[in-house]
């Protein structure tokens, strides 16, 4: 050993200089001959197993480096201790390669491909589904996986990234500067090029950035049997690290159930209004016996002032004759989210039965049809709802509208008599909802209805009409829900949550079932509104109270 350089002054100066390498691996330079050639290893405390680590050849070619056969082999057991004893070839290897290797898998479980389309004069790449519908994963979620990870190949290939870094340390500091990166730069254009237009990223974008990065590295040391890459034993980008660079850079948040105003009357009042709408169309649908004309004239109808001074009515007559609803949708599912707190896509995208689910969906995306349940001479349906954040749940809808005529074409209605011996008629809104939408595979058709008739709303367009005929102010058209804090559709959920905690008797683990929310969440709504409550009653006795007596 001292021939090829050592000696035990100048393995300790190396242990003393290298000691945080040195903490889990405490072990001696040692020499083995094979085949009368001399090898270097490390020798690892008696504790380990698998002790005995290969290092390198004791001849080398010094000509071209300035040290000694030891000084070589020190250099070389410091990168496979980083590496955790693991092929030094393969740690050197740029880790955009396992990026591609991931992007492949994403897209092969997810039914992607990278298509190139032109919008104008901008070409640009988009994901686009493969002919090959037997998805094993839910698609949507693997979408934007891709997404996320293709922006964090850019910076690791403009980086020179390698894989290596991986299981240590180092790759912390890799993801820490990511974060900055994400936090100081821009929104991506369509072609993918940096925008000038001064918008940063939100935080909720970077979180899932970071998130998917942490996916990515899950996927490496992930075992093969498992459907991962199983390169490393394991990595160091926790949830809890991302958790703290996510505070530390980019701040704090607000937590989401501040955003709303939740007040009982605010609730009523957004009820009332849906509701009333509904209503109001059914009760014309059924006084009419089913004919749509008098409603489209009503609906569809619009003022415009004459040549010669005049006001004339017009019927809006390129709309589909089949079809009285439009816009109006969002009153049909805002109410349907203010009084059992579906997720938008949950309703949005339902099919109208069980046969209509199976022939078209995609096996283990989120979907969900409408099962009718029959009950003596009552009858509701039930939202079977599949795969919606990687839980089933069933809901219970019993809502009715009622109607002073009966229903027409034999729809379903339960016949009611009030204290006056007035008789009028109940239909399940989701009754309601089949009658008055054309028909279709799916609940809410797309409102092309000839050119797409088993296709639905886009969730985009949707939501734009949403903050148009919701969330405006009335001087704009709207309902004015904004200033009750409702800013998205997503927020009617939050009432419905906030609304069903102020129930007596109300569970919240009945709630978590109802929504589909785990427990920890539900609690924090719980939390918040049992601290009303003390308050409450806290308040109904005060110190001024007891002065006075």
């Amino acid at each position: 050993m001292q021939g090829f350089g050592w000696s035990s002054e100048s393995e300790e100066l190396f242990k003393k200089y290298n000691k945080d390498l040195f903490i889990d691996n405490a072990g001696t330079f040692t020499i083995m001959k094979v085949s009368d050639i001399w090898y270097w290893y490390f020798k690892l405390s008696s504790h380990k197993s698998n002790r005995l680590k290969y290092l390198c050849k004791c001849e080398i070619d010094i000509q071209n480096y300035d040290g000694t056969s030891f000084d070589y082999a020190s250099e070389l057991l410091k990168k496979k201790i980083k590496s955790s004893f693991q092929n030094i070839k393969v740690n050197d290897t740029p880790i955009v390669k396992y990026i591609d290797e991931y992007i492949e898998h994403l897209c092969k479980i997810g039914g992607w491909k990278k298509e190139n389309r032109t919008r104008g004069s901008i070409q640009y790449d988009a994901w686009v589904r493969t002919e090959d519908n037997n998805l094993i994963k839910n698609s949507t979620s693997i979408r934007n996986k891709l997404f996320f990870i293709t922006e964090f190949r850019k910076f690791c290939d403009i980086n020179k990234t390698k894989v290596g870094i991986v299981p240590h340390r180092e790759m912390k500091g890799h993801i820490k500067d990511f974060v900055i990166f994400l936090k100081n730069r821009n929104r991506r254009k369509i072609d993918g090029s940096i925008s000038d237009d001064g918008v940063n990223l939100v935080r909720g974008t970077i979180k899932s950035f970071i998130q998917n990065c942490r996916y990515f590295l899950d996927w490496l040391v992930k075992p093969v049997e498992e459907d991962g890459r199983e390169l490393f034993k394991e990595h160091l980008i926790t949830l809890e690290y991302q958790t703290h660079l996510i505070k530390s850079i980019v701040g704090e948040v607000n937590s989401k159930l501040d955003y709303i105003d939740f007040k009982q009357s605010n609730y009523d009042t957004c009820v009332k209004e849906t509701a009333t709408l509904i209503r109001d169309v059914w009760i014309e649908y059924c006084k009419n016996e089913g004919d749509l004309e008098p409603i489209r004239e009503q609906r569809l109808s619009y003022t415009h002032k004459t040549k010669d001074g005049g006001i004339l009515g017009t019927i809006q007559k390129n709309q589909p004759k089949n079809s009285i609803i439009m816009s109006d949708i969002v009153y049909f599912i805002g109410l349907l989210q203010l009084r059992y707190g579906f997720r938008i896509s949950e309703i949005l995208h339902s099919y109208r039965d069980k046969e209509s689910w199976e022939s078209n969906k995609h096996n283990n995306t989120q979907s969900s049809y409408f099962r009718n349940v029959s009950d003596g001479d009552e009858y509701y349906y039930v939202l079977e709802i599949r795969n919606s954040k990687l839980k089933n749940r069933s809901v219970p809808i019993e809502e009715t509208i009622w109607s002073w005529h009966k229903p027409p074409f034999g729809i379903k209605c339960v016949t009611k008599t009030n204290t006056k011996g007035e008789i009028h008629y109940e239909t399940n809104i989701i009754d309601v909802i089949f009658a008055l939408f054309p028909k279709s595979a799916l609940t809410f058709p797309s409102p092309n209805f000839y050119t797409k008739k088993d296709k639905g709303y886009s969730t985009t367009y949707y939501l734009n009409l949403f903050k148009e005929k919701i969330v405006n102010d009335v001087s704009d058209g709207g309902l004015g829900w904004n200033t009750y804090g409702i800013n998205s559709s997503h927020h009617l959920r939050a009432f419905f949550i906030s609304y069903m905690l102020r129930k007596k008797g109300v569970l919240p683990l009945d709630v978590c079932e109802i929504t589909g929310h785990n427990l920890n969440t539900m609690m924090r709504y719980y939390t918040r509104v049992s601290e009303e409550s003390k308050r409450n009653t806290l308040q109904k006795s005060k110190l001024r109270d007891i002065l006075k007596s």
